[in-house]
Order: C-alpha cells, then structure tokens, then sequence
C-alpha cells in the first residue's frame, strides 16, 4: 500500500517547546536539553511541578509558541508527496488551556495542513500513514501499530545537526518512503 497521508507532530518538529520552556524559566536562547526529562534540567523538583508551571502561562504559552524556520518549508514538502493530505499531530498534556492554544496556533500558522490530530499517535497507524516526529518511542509505538514513522533529528534524541540539515535529511527519507514499498521506520545515521 502507498504512503496517503503523513502526519506531523507538533512540539520539537514544527514548534519552539523548548525555546517557550526556556523563556518561562528565564534560561538562554540557546538552552537544549540533553534528554526528554526537560523538568529535570530546568530546575523542578518534578514532572507534576513542571507541567504545573506550564499550565499557569495560560492559553498563550501554547498559542503564541513560535514555530521553526524550518516548519513552513517541512510542509509544504510532504505535502507535494501526498496531495495536501498532511496532518498535524500532537499529544497533549491534562492542561485546559493546551488543547485550545494549539488549535488557534494551528490556525494562525499559515502552514497547510488538513487538520490536527490531538490523543495517541500511533491510533492513527496504518499502512498508508507516515509519522514524523521526533520522540523515538512515539515512532516505535506507530510501527508496532502498523504504521510508517521517520524521527526527526533533534538534540534530545541523539542526533544534534544543523536545523536545515534536519529538514533536507526528512524530506529526502519522506520522498523515499512515499515511493518505497514495505518501509517500517526512518532511523538518522550519524
């Protein structure tokens, strides 16, 4: 079956999460941490706490989170793969103010997509579907669930390259797994 559809996670693909993190804790531009346990490196005493903080920022840490440079060319790449048929895709935490701020995030973005997705990824695993995020375990999960997954390079997940390297990398592996028949996961070689 042929790739129809890809879906595109949200926070450390297209969205700063990290650089809005740091700007509520008032860490440096340039703050990356080195694993997925951001609380740890930004000096909470835990993850409750951590998401606690977050949640106190309102609708506008997730609303007005700035995306990447690189997020509007991703986009429109994978969309001339399928048809315009890119969805965003994003799991979000127990917060009342997460799920609105990224629907009007995802509305002012001016990043083409059919739609975004909010719950589990890997319920939309299918032979027909591409996942690209950059959080391994969401990439395994979809694949054990029947889908396609590529991980996006990113600091946190082992693989620190230049942004724009990042982008070339996925949508070179994006057009051979929408050609390729058989693909299962999209793994960055350093």
């Amino acid at each position: 079956m042929s790739i129809t559809t890809i879906a595109v996670d949200c926070d450390g693909v297209l969205t700063d999460f990290v650089g809005a993190v740091a700007e509520v804790y008032g860490l440096p531009d340039d703050f990356t941490p080195p694993d997925w346990e951001i609380w740890k490196h930004v000096g909470e005493a835990n993850e409750r706490d951590f998401w606690e903080t977050i949640r106190c920022q309102g609708i506008d840490f997730w609303q007005y989170m700035l995306h990447y440079e690189t997020a509007k060319p991703l986009i429109q790449g994978l969309n001339k793969y399928v048809n315009d048929n890119v969805f965003l895709c994003t799991t979000v935490v127990d917060d009342e103010y997460a799920y609105m701020g990224r629907v009007l995030w995802a509305l002012n973005t001016g990043l083409k997509h059919k739609g975004i997705y909010f719950g589990d990824k890997s319920a939309l695993a299918n032979d027909s579907v591409l996942l690209i995020d950059d959080k391994v375990e969401n990439c395994k999960d979809f694949i054990v669930k029947g889908g396609h997954a590529l991980i996006y390079p990113r600091p946190w997940n082992g693989h620190d390259i230049e942004p724009e390297d990042a982008l070339r990398h996925v949508l070179l592996k994006a057009g051979e797994v929408c050609r390729a028949s058989g693909f299962t996961i999209g793994m960055f070689d350093k």
